[in-house]
Formats: structure tokens, sequence, C-alpha cells
């Protein structure tokens, strides 16, 4: 899995992740791989734990998924993978 092997290099990551988790503020970190300069608006999330179906997503998708979670309370105080 990437996240455990970015985890394993660079543990500041994962210091950060907790620290913002335990916090007490609302929160969603989005995990995006690697990023695309295309125009696919479609998305799909994961939660944390679960396997992203693919290994890229495109900046439009980034966009849209941003978009969609300010207007609602998805992924609110979540961790989320997002690919497209």
């Amino acid at each position: 899995m990437m996240l455990n092997q970015l985890a394993k290099a660079r543990p500041d990551y994962t210091q950060a992740a907790d620290a913002i988790a335990t916090s007490g503020v609302a929160y969603t970190l989005l995990r995006c791989p690697m990023i695309r300069d295309g125009d696919d608006s479609s998305y799909r999330l994961t939660r944390e734990g679960e396997q992203p179906k693919t290994w890229s997503v495109d900046r439009a998708a980034i966009a849209a998924c941003l978009a969609d979670l300010v207007e609602t309370d998805k992924g609110l105080n979540e961790s989320l993978g997002l690919t497209n």
C-alpha cells in the first residue's frame, strides 16, 4: 500500500495527520495519489484503510471533489483517498 510506504519513509506525514485528527477542529484530509493535468472531473472516494481502485487523479476531479465537500458535510473529520 502506497500510504504505508510513505508513512515509513516520512513519519512526519503520519504525525501531522494524527495531530490534525486529534486536534478537535473540523477537518478533512484528502490523500491524492499521482496528480495528472486531466479534465476528467469524476472521482471516487475511499475511506482510510480501503484500497483505492486506481493510483491517479486528474486536477479537475480534485476541484470537483473540493467543491462538493465544501457544499456538504461529506467527509467531515475523515481521511479520504481521492482517485478517478
